[in-house]
């Protein structure tokens, strides 16, 4: 082949499959550049909502890559390859896949669950199956507490919609239910204005909704208080161990027994007396 022959080939090249490469990498590249540009507005506009953020990452990388596969597949057909046959072999591995990871997609469904609906957000104090922890980290495959030990337990989210969750933290106050045993020989008015007054010198201690302290039973050995005062969440911890103690130290200022199980020994010798 001679060169007067090479040259109009390499030039018929370049006019049909160099260009078409050329258009390819074009919406490759373009495409490329929109998917992080997309992916960065929708960081922003829904970073202004009250979604949380590992659903707002999870939106904006899924956006990314959509758009990215799609400029591929448009780059592969202005070559000329048939995308048909891409497009079904990827659907028939997304089969597979799905297939191989049922517990995942669940995982993953479970999240998208708990970032859309909310029953619990990063910080919140909840209780799970029994045991208590602070949110500290909500994926979309699973969910990271924090116990007040400080231990991590990881659920993941498949697991943890089909659970009871209780969510201490969702509202901004909560009672407290304390109780307190005094001797049947006390007296009921004088014990109450003990407990009263406990109650309200504790700054902590919210008069709307009013605290509640009332005899609630009486017992085989002592009558029951129910003591329910009402404070912040963020209190609630605190003001329990406080209230436990304050008011252990008032009623044995008062002369008020708290009553405890007695236990009487008799030894008997072998004289027959009794000690």
């Amino acid at each position: 082949m001679d060169d007067h022959e090479l040259w109009p080939m390499i030039q018929t090249w370049l006019t049909t499959t160099g260009i078409n490469i050329l258009i390819a990498l074009a919406i490759l590249g373009v495409g490329i550049l929109l998917a992080y540009a997309a992916s960065r507005l929708i960081t922003r506009l829904l970073s202004k909502s009250h979604l949380d953020e590992s659903f707002v990452a999870f939106i904006a990388t899924a956006l990314r890559i959509g758009i990215s596969v799609l400029a591929a597949i448009t780059a592969l057909a202005q070559l000329g390859i048939p995308t048909t046959s891409i497009i079904t072999a990827f659907a028939s591995c997304a089969v597979a896949i799905g297939l191989a990871m049922q517990s995942s997609l669940s995982n993953i469904a479970g999240g998208m669950f708990l970032l859309i609906t909310r029953p619990i957000l990063t910080g919140d104090f909840v209780e799970v199956d029994g045991r208590t922890g602070t949110v500290k980290k909500i994926d979309i495959v699973s969910t990271v507490f924090l116990t007040p030990d400080n231990s991590q337990i990881i659920i993941p989210n498949g697991q943890l919609i089909n659970k009871t969750i209780i969510n201490y933290s969702r509202e901004n106050i909560r009672r407290l239910d304390l109780t307190f045993s005094v001797a049947y020989t006390a007296d009921i008015a004088e014990a109450k204005k003990v407990l009263t007054s406990v109650l309200e010198r504790d700054p902590r201690v919210l008069q709307d909704p009013a605290p509640t302290v009332a005899v609630n039973e009486q017992g085989s050995s002592a009558m029951i208080f129910a003591v329910r005062p009402w404070c912040k969440s963020a209190d609630y911890l605190n003001l329990r161990f406080d209230l436990m103690e304050q008011v252990k130290l008032e009623l044995d200022k008062a002369g008020i027994e708290i009553p405890y199980n007695k236990l009487d020994v008799y030894v008997t010798h072998e004289d027959g007396n009794n000690d």
